[in-house]
């Protein structure tokens, strides 16, 4: 059920009309299209909102229905921007481990844990100094795993400029003329959007 669902049915339920329950606090155009999940409302007029019409925040929250796929992604992300602070902190090889341990336990689909892991793994990686103690199948995985995303996005570039260090010269310099080819493609497609929308 989404925000706006849960709003309708509340409204439904005191027997009101959508002026009466936005209450101006949003306009009542702009109140219908968040019910019918076109527009988002801001968490300042959904409290408004829910306060104007005597509705308990915490049963408000606790109907929605919150995709636990989407949780799950949420967990990962926190643990990936812990490792990604505690690996330019001092003490890192400490922390990031402690962090390991807390990833091993978490409750979420393999293939995201698997991912965590090996991020983790990277960053212990990364720790290493003596190439006798290298990890080059972990390295090799890493390296699969910049190649084989689709798109470079925000995600994979991440990815890549952490365990930079752990490619060769010709890796990255493979990696980079990937990259900059894919920015290319991006701007030439923004062009063009840019030039049919005053065709």
């Amino acid at each position: 059920m989404t925000v706006g669902e849960l709003l309708k049915e509340y409204r439904i339920k005191q027997n009101k009309n959508q002026q009466e329950f936005s209450a101006g606090i949003v306009s009542q155009s702009y109140y219908s299209k968040v019910e019918k999940n076109i527009h988002r409302i801001t968490a300042d007029d959904l409290l408004l909102l829910l306060t104007h019409n005597a509705i308990p925040v915490k049963n408000f929250f606790e109907k929605l229905e919150i995709d636990p796929h989407q949780q799950q992604l949420n967990q990962v992300n926190a643990l990936f921007e812990e490792v990604t602070k505690a690996n330019y902190s001092d003490n890192s090889l400490a922390k990031i481990k402690k962090i390991k341990e807390k990833a091993v336990k978490l409750d979420v689909e393999d293939d995201l844990k698997n991912e965590m892991l090996l991020i983790i793994d990277g960053f212990l990686e990364s720790e290493k100094d003596d190439p006798k103690t290298f990890d080059f199948n972990l390295r090799n995985k890493l390296k699969e795993k910049i190649f084989l995303m689709p798109e470079y996005d925000t995600h994979k570039l991440s990815v890549y400029a952490n365990f930079v260090d752990l490619y060769d010269f010709d890796s990255n310099r493979q990696i980079i003329k990937q990259i900059v080819k894919a920015l290319e493609k991006k701007k030439l497609k923004d062009k063009m959007k840019y030039y049919l929308r005053f065709c």
